[in-house]
């Protein structure tokens, strides 16, 4: 028999609350809580959370109501959180509740395309720790002890891991002069990005008359500086990491796919070789076709890779260097997005 949480509707409501901000933001949303918004019906609304995300062509919103009840929640929620989102004019709504929705509610979501998530899909997005933190009225620390990711295990052992970035720092010759001063197993945020390119057909580039074909391009960037990684493999396990192991992006997918969306605009109008150069190299550093026709994002993911991550320092200064956790092969644009953000790798890491 289940059990009646004894912790106050208010607090658990708060916690939960708490703890969805932090899930969309470690995906890369712009997230806000409790947003009083005014309808066009001119009644005024109060949002639980509000999450954007933006590319270079559409910002999206989405919506969530928090529901941490003893009971079910019925199919006025949903039928009210519908009414509000035409009202306020956001895009998807969500209902989150732990304790799970009547079947009268279950059927108006389908119908109205309000999408539920209930405990157990709360668990599997969350975890499972972090959930019954929350039912007892704790809010997520900036820590958390557990997250659930995207990821892979760690492969290579401790030991290897540490012969593999002492080498790096004593260079290729044995000259290099560093000190490995710090190591630790992290899980680094990598954004996966699919595109959708068409090519030029045979007989016409970019003002051609040839036929086009598409194909789908999938790029894996760093989440630091949003670099093209070379050699990576997927990351699809779903997975408990500890917290303070599993580091937050600094860039959103918008960060990274807006300057593909200019270069292409730019493209269609320029004409000059050293304009059109400038931009094709904009392609080519996302990791791009540069003769495309046309690219657009058909979806995004956040991935959290294992690597390996040490500091070396020489002096005054230190960098960081970073190795595969699964093949032990180096990351060099990993490293140098690490070490360009240095302060703000600390930062994640405190």
């Amino acid at each position: 028999m289940s059990q009646v949480s004894q912790t106050p509707s208010a607090a658990r409501g708060a916690a939960l609350e708490t703890l969805l901000a932090g899930h969309f933001t470690r995906h890369g949303y712009a997230v806000e809580s409790n947003l009083v918004v005014e309808g066009r019906s001119g009644n005024a609304h109060e949002l639980d959370v509000v999450a954007r995300r933006s590319d270079a062509l559409t910002d999206y919103v989405t919506v969530v109501e928090a529901k941490s009840w003893n009971n079910r929640v019925g199919k006025e929620v949903v039928a009210k959180l519908a009414y509000v989102l035409a009202d306020v004019g956001m895009h998807k709504g969500i209902i989150a509740a732990p304790g799970g929705l009547t079947s009268g509610a279950i059927t108006a979501a389908e119908a109205l395309g309000i999408e539920v998530w209930d405990g157990a899909e709360l668990e599997r997005r969350l975890g499972a720790t972090a959930l019954a933190d929350a039912a007892d009225g704790r809010g997520e620390s900036r820590q958390p002890a557990t997250l659930t990711v995207t990821g892979d295990h760690h492969r290579i052992s401790q030991a290897r891991a540490t012969n593999v970035l002492k080498r790096m720092a004593r260079g290729r010759f044995g000259m290099g002069g560093d000190s490995l001063v710090w190591q630790a197993a992290l899980w680094l945020p990598v954004r996966a990005i699919a595109f959708r390119v068409a090519d030029a057909g045979v007989q016409g580039r970019r003002h051609g008359s040839g036929t086009n074909r598409t194909r789908v391009v999938e790029v894996y960037y760093d989440g630091f500086s949003g670099l093209p990684l070379q050699c990576l493999d997927p990351c699809e396990v779903r997975l408990d990491v500890p917290g303070r192991a599993a580091l937050a992006p600094l860039m959103s997918a918008a960060d990274i796919t807006r300057p593909v969306g200019k270069a292409m605009a730019a493209l269609a109008r320029v004409s000059t070789a050293a304009a059109v150069e400038r931009h094709q190299g904009t392609l080519l550093g996302s990791g791009l076709p540069a003769e495309a026709e046309l690219i657009t994002v058909e979806h995004d993911e956040l991935w959290h890779a294992p690597m390996q991550v040490g500091v070396l320092s020489r002096g005054d200064e230190q960098r960081a260097v970073v190795i595969d956790g699964r093949t032990g092969a180096a990351v060099s644009e990993y490293s140098h997005a690490l070490t360009a953000n240095f302060g703000a790798f600390r930062d994640r890491l405190s």
